[in-house]
């Protein structure tokens, strides 16, 4: 996956497979959460890095979609149980250790090593 997911300006495209399945994600959530939901969708989706990992934190991710932590918790955890966003390893910076996660239409392989290259 060497592909550029993001225009260079921090922003992630929108190719035709991920609006595919966003939509497909979207389309499963009920009434009552749908707003919630699709923006912490969305913003996992433009916290996506250039390789395709997302390893931004609940309480950032919780303050750019405008929920609280508890919420985005419970929604990663349900994209994970569903399969659509995958554990692929864990990434360490001055701010402490992230757990790096990968939407699974977008090859979601773990990764190791120092540089977190995927598994072969």
């Amino acid at each position: 996956m060497a592909a550029d997911y993001t225009d260079g300006g921090g922003w992630a495209k929108l190719d035709a497979t991920s609006a595919d399945e966003l939509a497909a994600i979207i389309s499963t959530f009920t009434p009552r959460y749908l707003e919630k939901h699709t923006r912490i969708l969305l913003m996992l989706f433009q916290s996506m890095n250039s390789d395709g990992t997302i390893s931004v934190g609940y309480r950032t991710l919780a303050e750019r979609a405008g929920v609280t932590k508890k919420a985005v918790e419970r929604f990663v955890k349900k994209l994970e149980d569903s399969g659509d966003l995958v554990v692929v390893g864990e990434r360490k910076n001055s701010s402490g250790r992230f757990t790096v996660r990968r939407f699974a239409w977008m090859g979601g392989v773990p990764l190791e090593g120092d540089t977190l290259s995927p598994k072969r």
